[in-house]
């Protein structure tokens, strides 16, 4: 579980008094797939021996994300609170294509904040599906990071400091319809999306299924141009019928003929 970004979200809980943040990626309705990672801390409840070292944590993380891993940056850094806002997007020309790019990301060990990721793409004629699933262990990883040895004082204020933050995930996919989710999703712009609050306790799941219309035409002009080729079908094949049976009675009336009718 060797991930700079479940670092990210873990350090603020440890040893600020609050701590919100957002975890939010997927495919926007303009193509691009992206990571977005924002970060809030106050640690004015910290000791005047830790604020300084808190600060130049934060510091260190928002230059590693910029000149390391390529995000888009901004921050904003005080001697006692932060707030970073970091982006990554890579655009792309189609759903299809933004899809195989979140898959990179999302699939990268320097990048991702999650510590399972599952995504299939089943591209069609008319319509293509996307699904994917992300696990996000913080619960093991505060877990591994056992309290025991802590002075009893620190230990306090960082369970504490736990329970008083607050980090949420995202997913967001191209669809004009969610297949299936994990939790109820919404639908805005050609995209669907599924938000949960990460849990401190136990293993935090998103899984979403959506479909999107790659033939840019709607689902009741496709319907309607299914049945109109049905309707022709009918007709053709009737009239193949009509031709056939005519052919038959054709065909038997001339074996039935007497021979002395005809003109030798």
């Amino acid at each position: 579980m060797k991930k700079i970004l479940i670092l990210l979200l873990i350090l603020p809980l440890l040893l600020c008094s609050c701590a919100t943040g957002d975890i939010s990626c997927g495919v926007d309705e303009e193509n691009n797939a992206f990571l977005f990672l924002s970060l809030q801390a106050d640690w004015s409840g910290a000791t005047d021996d830790m604020k300084e070292e808190i600060r130049r944590g934060f510091i260190a993380i928002a230059d590693h994300f910029e000149n390391k891993l390529g995000f888009e940056v901004e921050q904003s850094i005080t001697k006692v609170s932060a707030d970073l806002n970091m982006r990554l997007v890579r655009p792309a020309a189609t759903p299809e294509e933004a899809f195989q790019e979140l898959e990179s990301i999302l699939t990268d060990e320097a990048l991702t904040p999650f510590t399972e990721v599952k995504m299939q793409m089943v591209p069609g004629e008319h319509f293509s599906g996307y699904r994917v699933d992300v696990t996000l262990d913080a619960a093991g990883f505060l877990s591994a990071m056992s309290l025991d040895h802590f002075p009893a004082s620190l230990a306090q204020y960082i369970t504490q400091s736990i329970s008083d933050s607050q980090v949420t995930m995202q997913l967001t996919l191209p669809g004009e319809e969610a297949v299936a989710s994990s939790v109820t999703p919404t639908l805005e712009n050609g995209v669907v999306t599924v938000s949960s609050p990460v849990s401190f306790t136990e293993t935090t799941s998103l899984s979403l299924t959506a479909t999107t219309n790659t033939s840019g035409e709607t689902t009741e002009s496709l319907e309607s141009q299914v049945k109109s080729t049905q309707t022709r079908l009918w007709i053709f094949g009737g009239l193949l019928v009509l031709f056939v049976a005519g052919l038959v009675v054709s065909i038997f009336c001339m074996r039935e003929k007497d021979p002395a009718d005809y003109d030798w």
